[in-house]
């Protein structure tokens, strides 16, 4: 089975694609982000549950 995950993070505090992201993919969890000093939220969706 060939299944590619594809991941979105979003600032915590953006809460307007937050918002979208739980209706259309899977929260994963959130983290500190020393790149950007900030709170995000990662989200992943899998390639095999849109077949």
């Amino acid at each position: 089975m060939n299944s590619t995950i594809i991941t979105a993070d979003v600032n915590s505090e953006n809460k307007a694609s937050i918002k979208i992201l739980n209706q259309l993919i899977i929260f994963e969890k959130e983290f500190y982000n020393h790149n950007d000093k900030c709170f995000d939220q990662r989200y992943f969706i899998q390639k095999n549950l849109f077949q």
